[in-house]
This record gives structure tokens, C-alpha cells and sequence, in this order.
């Protein structure tokens, strides 16, 4: 079938999409190829070029993309590969609760930001101990000095970082740097810090 010269020339494909399609001119040895320009406003990020040996090639992929944009809009755009597994993971992981992943975001943000969020780990630390060692709570002696010196080991490290920004990463990591210690003291830093991060 023979190409047609309009298809040729600079046009938009498909009609409509706001995607362009450019004949380039390569070397003598390349020869010809065929440049796909998604702008902005269609990806609602950043543009998208991509350059193919033939027309056929060329309208493939703007058709694709297109497509990709109407039925996802821009958020298809938004997400990297990465995220697009990662989302698809937690709906899975959903099926049968009756929540949405919104649902379960409006849970956990406070808990990730919590409301003394704008304290460092050590003023977090000194004002979460100064509370558990109230008359009121009857703590044993034993506790709070157990409290102390977990979570000054804890500070030791993450100290001068903000409560807030402080991730599940984050205590993973100082985890794994802890050495020689049995399960049954893993279990108490964990729940002294568990303890300090619900307070918080």
C-alpha cells in the first residue's frame, strides 16, 4: 500500500490525540525514521519523544499512548513502572477487607506523621520518658531503666533527626547494625520503640 504524502509530512495521530508524528531526516547510511512527540498535556507530566524506523512503528506507538491516556488519564503518567507494581500489590492485598487503599492511607499518615512530628528522635525520647516516669503510671523501676536505655541506644543513632521523617526503612537499617544480640532483646528495642512511636 502506498504511503500516503500527507501521512508523511508532520500530522497528528491519532486525529484528535494531540500527539504529533515527524518524518527525520538521518544520515545516508540510517536513512529515514519517524519522531512520536507526546506533550505534556496529553502525559500530564513530561513530554514523551521516541524516535522509529517506520511510519507503521511510529503510529503504533502514538495509538498506544493515546489510548494509555484516555483510559487512565494522567495518573498513568504520574506513576513509574515501580509504583504501578507497588499499587497493584496493595490492591491485591485489599481484595475482601472492604477498604480502599485511601482508606488505609487515612489510617496510617498520622501514624507516619505523628503529632509531635516537629521534635527531634532525642526531644521525642527525653519527652516520652519524662511522661512514663509520672507517679501517676506506676511504672517499675525496671521498666523505665530498660525505656532509657533502649531508646538512648536508639538516639545514639537517629537522634538529631526529626521524629517525623524517621521510616520503617529507617529503624530496619539500625536493626540490622545492632550485633550480638539475642531475639528476646530485639523483641524489647522494638517494643520500647514501638512504645515511643504510638506516643508520639
Amino acid at each position: 500500500m502506498r504511503k500516503s504524502k500527507h501521512l508523511e509530512g508532520p500530522h497528528e495521530y491519532p486525529k484528535g490525540s494531540g500527539i504529533r508524528v515527524n518524518k527525520v531526516s538521518n544520515s545516508k547510511v540510517h536513512g529515514e525514521s519517524f519522531r512520536v512527540n507526546v506533550p505534556s498535556k496529553v502525559t500530564g507530566n513530561v513530554r514523551i519523544q521516541k524516535q522509529f524506523k517506520t511510519l507503521a512503528e511510529a503510529h503504533d506507538f502514538a495509538a498506544k499512548e493515546s489510548m494509555r491516556s484516555k483510559r487512565h488519564g494522567e495518573l498513568a503518567f504520574r506513576l513509574k513502572p515501580e509504583q504501578l507494581v507497588d499499587a497493584s500489590k496493595a490492591f491485591d492485598r485489599l481484595k475482601n477487607t472492604g477498604l480502599s487503599l485511601s482508606d488505609v492511607l487515612d489510617f496510617a499518615l498520622p501514624k507516619l506523621r505523628p503529632a509531635n512530628g516537629r521534635l527531634s528522635v532525642d526531644e521525642a525520647i527525653s519527652e516520652f520518658l519524662a511522661v512514663k516516669n509520672k507517679p501517676t503510671l506506676k511504672l517499675a523501676e525496671r521498666t523505665l531503666r530498660d525505656y532509657k536505655n533502649r531508646l538512648e541506644t536508639f538516639g545514639m543513632a537517629l537522634g538529631e533527626d526529626a521524629i517525623s521523617e524517621i521510616t520503617l526503612k529507617d529503624i530496619k537499617v539500625w536493626f540490622e547494625e545492632l550485633d550480638d544480640l539475642t531475639a528476646r532483646s530485639r523483641l524489647n528495642y522494638y517494643r520500647a520503640i514501638r512504645s515511643l512511636f504510638k506516643w508520639a
